[in-house]
């Protein structure tokens, strides 16, 4: 596998893009195996109340290369319905509840100390 081969007279095995020669991004992306979580990466979206922005936006990461999960910080009062609708983009889509009680009542009154 690609991940796997080292680049012989590197202490920190890595190996260089096209033998050395450089190149395009079809180059770089012939080199990287994408089969390692470490050659793979996450996406981090944010929302607030806006639940169509974000299945559409979803729907665009279906089929991502190198697309290890994706998380969504869900940053409104309300929770996602039981009833919301998933995309399948063939990664796991996991939902962080981030939402403060405590920053809505300073929120009201445009005024947020140090909690």
């Amino acid at each position: 596998m690609p991940s796997e081969a080292k680049f012989t007279g590197s202490s920190t095995g890595f190996r260089p893009i096209a033998g050395g020669v450089g190149g395009s991004g079809k180059e770089f992306s012939e080199s990287l195996g994408g089969n390692l979580p470490k050659e793979q990466f996450t996406v981090v979206m944010l929302t607030y109340e806006r639940e169509q922005v974000l299945m559409n936006s979803l729907q665009r990461l279906y089929a991502l290369p190198y697309l290890n999960k994706v998380v969504v910080v869900w940053n409104s009062p309300i929770a996602p319905a039981p009833s919301l609708n998933w995309p399948d983009i063939g990664v796991p889509i996991q939902v962080s509840l981030q939402y403060s009680v405590k920053y809505t009542q300073y929120r009201k009154n445009n005024y947020l100390p140090n909690i």
